[in-house]
């Protein structure tokens, strides 16, 4: 058993008032119990517990432990209700990075329809052409446009392709000729359709092999419905 497991040996021991019922709660053996309270005792270098084997009882050291450890498990336990009750709450800090370019034309103007959708949480976007460490930078999430991404600790799931095409100015068109027939409206027309750039993938890179958390996941759903077309 773990440090924990033995402390909590301990306390169903001291509820149950008995050895043997506190073994058959937890499905090991008295033994085993009997053997990890001892060893307990030995690491404290003081007595918690005055057996005969006819009763059991509490020594002073052993009600001081039993009083603190309960508090103390009474607390994990708290922390683990909150947590679990929040995992599938989209609320806190959401820290997103992400290249100049896609951040401003991509993720910006999404983000009022995404902050109205979810109002308990606050988000920092923070846009830099570098590669920045996500780790350091606490980073929940970092949208990276590249054809590959190299092996490392870090999780790449590809939420999209950009693609990369031709375009020319009407003005430049009408002083120099289109080359193609094009077809394209608005300020800029698309020339040389059956010519494309290398089309990059688009990942969103986290930290964690453990899963997104809600607020990393409403983000990425937000943001993949933004990119179609």
């Amino acid at each position: 058993m773990d440090k924990l497991s033995v402390v909590q040996a301990f306390r169903r021991i001291v509820e149950r008032g008995s050895f043997a019922r506190a073994a058959d709660d937890l499905g090991v053996s008295p033994a085993l119990l009997s053997r990890e309270v001892k060893l307990l005792e030995d690491s404290l270098g003081t007595t918690l517990l005055s057996r005969t084997t006819r009763s059991m009882s509490l020594t002073d050291a052993g009600r001081l432990y039993y009083d603190e450890a309960a508090e103390i498990l009474d607390a994990v336990t708290q922390i683990e209700t909150r947590i679990r009750a929040g995992v599938g709450a989209v609320r806190g800090h959401l820290k997103v990075n992400a290249s100049s370019s896609f951040g401003q034309m991509v993720i910006a103007p999404m983000l009022p329809g995404f902050l109205d959708a979810y109002p308990d949480l606050r988000l920092t976007l923070s846009v830099d052409d570098r590669v920045l460490d996500m780790v350091e930078g606490g980073f929940d999430v970092s949208i990276r446009i590249r054809p590959a991404l190299p092996d490392s600790a870090l999780v790449a799931r590809r939420i999209g392709t950009m693609r990369q095409r031709i375009f020319a100015a009407p003005a430049y068109l009408e002083r120099a000729g289109v080359p193609q027939a094009p077809e394209a409206r608005g300020e800029l027309v698309r020339i040389l359709p059956d010519w494309e750039l290398p089309a990059p993938e688009i990942f969103a890179v986290t930290a964690s092999r453990l899963g997104m958390d809600a607020k990393v996941t409403a983000f990425l759903d937000h943001l993949r419905a933004a990119m179609q077309p």
